[in-house]
């Protein structure tokens, strides 16, 4: 009996150790425009900004930093569901799903799109981000990532 609850507990350690390797992954992945039109379809509406604001944005949310874009209109939120940008305004609402994104693949974005002007864009079904010929998908969403 002591030999099975010894086991029921490495196994359990087990479990609680490989789900926290699982919440450390990135968030986002780098494509090229081209490979992201045919992957995720054409931008619905898009919304542009100077990529030093974004830079700016980045450096505030840690490790996180979340998108979501409807209608052309942008809110741009750090950890904890931090806001940091609307381009109307509004409020967070608990009803909001959110694009998560690693601040680390944001900044790669960035480096190899080499644009002054980063673009947020609603498709079909996804949010992506795009600097020059660079975009970023394979977000994870908000909830249940907000504050990792």
């Amino acid at each position: 009996m002591l030999k099975i609850k010894a086991d029921f507990f490495v196994l359990i350690t087990f479990f609680i150790l490989l789900s926290s390797f699982s919440f450390a992954r990135t968030h986002g992945k780098l494509y090229s425009k081209a490979e992201a039109n045919n992957l995720y379809g054409n931008v619905v509406s898009k919304f542009e900004m100077k990529t030093e604001q974004l830079k700016q944005f980045v450096n505030k949310s840690g490790d996180i930093i979340m998108f979501k874009i409807k209608n052309g209109k942008v809110k741009i939120l750090g950890k904890n569901k931090q806001l940091l940008y609307t381009s109307d305004g509004s409020q967070v609402t608990n009803d909001e799903i959110y694009a998560v994104y690693s601040t680390s693949v944001v900044n790669d974005l960035i480096q190899q799109g080499q644009s002054d002007i980063t673009t947020i864009e609603e498709r079909e079904t996804v949010t992506s981000v795009t600097s020059g010929e660079t975009t970023m998908e394979m977000s994870t969403f908000c909830p249940p990532f907000c504050s990792e």
